[in-house]
C-alpha cells in the first residue's frame, strides 16, 4: 500500500503511456479514488501490453467507473491484433463502492469488450436494481463475441433472489462465460443456481467443441474429399461412393453443436480439399480455420483447464 493519491497517479499515468513491458499492476488499497481511476485508465488507453491490474478497494464509484468504460470501448487501431484488442485481460474492481450505477457503466463496457477475460467485483455494493445490466452484458454474448469468461461476484450482500435471477438469465443466453462465482444466501437458492451451472456446463463443451471440430472437419475431410469412388475395396454403402457435395455436407454435420462461424467452415472446408497444404501444428490449423478467433478460442481452453 504506497497511497498514490493525486499527484502520484498522474505520474503513474504518464509511465503507462510510455510502458511497453509491464504486465501485472496492483495498486489494491492506495486511495486511488475516481480521479486516480481516471488517471489510470486514460494512461491505459496508449498502453498495450499491461494484462492484469488489481485496483480493489481504492475508494473507487460509479464516476470512476465511467472511465473504465470508456476504456473497455476504446477501439484505437494500435490495440488491435488480429481482429482482436490488446488490453487488460484481467480487471480486480473488488472492495470498491462501485453500485448499481457504477455496475451498469461497467457493464456498458462489457457489451463490446475484445480483450477482457476475468472480471472480480467481490464487495462492490451493487443490489438486484445493478443486476439488469450484467445480464444484458451477458445477453451480448449470443450476438457477437465479447471476450468475458470468468466473473466473480462474491459477498455482495444487498443481492437477493430476484437480482440472481437476472444473473442466471444473462447465463443462459451466453455462450462463451464459463466460471460464475456468488454468494446464494436466500430460500430456493438451488433452483437458481441450477440454471447458472447447466449454462456453465453447456459453454464448457461448447469451449471443447471449438477446439476440435476444426481439428476433426480437416482430419475427415482429407479422407473422405480424396477418397476414391473406384477402388475394389469401396462396398456399395462406403461413404467414398456417395457425391463430393454430400461427403461436404456430411463433414459440416460434424459441427453439431453450430460452433463455428460458415466462414469458419468454409476455410476447414477449403484446407481439406487442399492436399498440398500441410502445418506443423495443429494450434496453426487452428489459426487458420478459427481466424480473428483463435486468440479467444485459446483462452477459452485455458480456461476450462484451469
Amino acid at each position: 500500500m504506497n497511497q498514490l493519491e493525486g499527484a502520484g497517479c498522474g505520474v503513474l499515468s504518464s509511465m503507462l503511456a510510455r510502458n511497453q513491458s509491464l504486465k501485472t499492476l496492483t495498486l489494491s488499497q492506495n486511495n486511488l479514488f475516481d480521479n486516480g481511476c481516471q488517471l489510470l485508465f486514460t494512461g491505459l488507453e496508449s498502453n498495450s501490453t499491461l494484462q492484469c491490474l488489481d485496483i480493489s478497494g481504492n475508494f473507487i464509484t460509479h464516476v470512476g467507473a465511467r472511465s473504465i468504460r470508456e476504456y473497455l470501448q476504446s477501439s484505437q487501431s494500435h490495440r488491435h491484433l488480429a481482429g482482436r484488442q490488446r488490453g487488460l485481460r484481467t480487471l480486480n474492481v473488488s472492495a470498491n463502492s462501485l453500485g448499481d450505477e457504477g455496475i451498469e457503466a461497467l457493464c456498458s463496457g462489457l457489451s463490446s469488450n475484445r480483450h477482457l477475460v476475468d472480471l472480480i467485483a467481490n464487495n462492490i455494493d451493487v443490489t438486484d436494481s445493478g443486476m439488469p445490466s450484467i445480464r444484458r452484458a451477458l445477453e451480448a454474448g449470443a450476438i457477437h463475441t465479447p471476450s468475458l469468461l470468468t466473473l466473480s461476484l462474491r459477498y455482495n450482500h444487498r443481492l437477493s433472489r430476484a437480482g440472481y435471477e437476472e444473473l442466471a438469465k444473462g447465463s443462459m443466453l451466453n455462450r462463451h462465460i464459463l466460471r460464475i462465482v456468488a454468494d446464494l444466501q436466500f430460500d430456493g437458492w438451488d433452483e437458481v443456481w441450477t440454471k447458472v451451472e447447466m449454462a456453465l456446463i453447456r459453454n464448457t463443451v461448447y469451449a471443447v467443441e471449438r477446439y476440435r471440430v476444426p481439428l476433426l472437419m480437416v482430419a475427415c475431410g482429407r479422407l473422405l474429399l480424396h477418397s476414391s469412388t473406384q477402388t475394389r475395396e469401396s462396398s456399395k454403402r462406403s461413404i467414398t461412393r456417395l457425391p463430393i457435395e454430400l461427403r461436404r455436407m456430411i463433414l459440416i454435420a460434424l459441427d453439431r453443436h453450430q460452433v463455428l462461424s460458415r466462414y469458419q467452415q468454409i476455410r476447414a472446408l477449403n484446407i481439406a480439399c487442399n492436399r498440398g497444404k500441410w502445418f506443423q501444428h495443429k494450434m496453426d490449423l487452428l489459426a487458420a480455420v478459427l481466424g480473428s478467433e483463435y486468440p479467444f478460442v485459446l483462452d477459452m481452453i485455458r480456461t476450462v483447464h484451469s
